[in-house]
């Protein structure tokens, strides 16, 4: 059975703080919705997602959500996490998380 993967960094979905944010966001819900129908994979991992909700806005421009179940990662001190999106079901979810990257 073909199993088609993607990865995508969203740069930085993130609640809007500004009325420059909140003017420019629909338009960035849009283009990522465009992405995801583009590519049309059953697995994508998404990086620099603010919220699960933000996300859920991207997935309810695209018909029947895209078929894709949410798994939301641990956001990191400044609100930004990982996602992965699935339209195969997911067994288990475990989020590793660690207290320091040492760059």
């Amino acid at each position: 059975m073909p199993l088609t993967l993607a990865t995508f960094n969203v740069k930085n979905l993130l609640d809007p703080t500004s009325q420059a944010a909140r003017d420019v966001l629909p338009g960035k819900l849009q283009h990522i919705a465009g992405a995801l129908r583009a590519c049309d994979a059953d697995v994508v991992g998404l990086q620099e997602i603010g919220s699960e909700a933000l996300l859920g806005q991207v997935l309810d421009l695209l018909p029947a959500r895209g078929g894709y179940a949410m798994r939301m990662g641990t956001r990191d001190a400044r609100g930004i996490g990982c996602a992965l999106l699935s339209r195969l079901p997911v067994v288990e979810s475990r989020v590793h998380t660690a207290d320091a990257l040492p760059f």
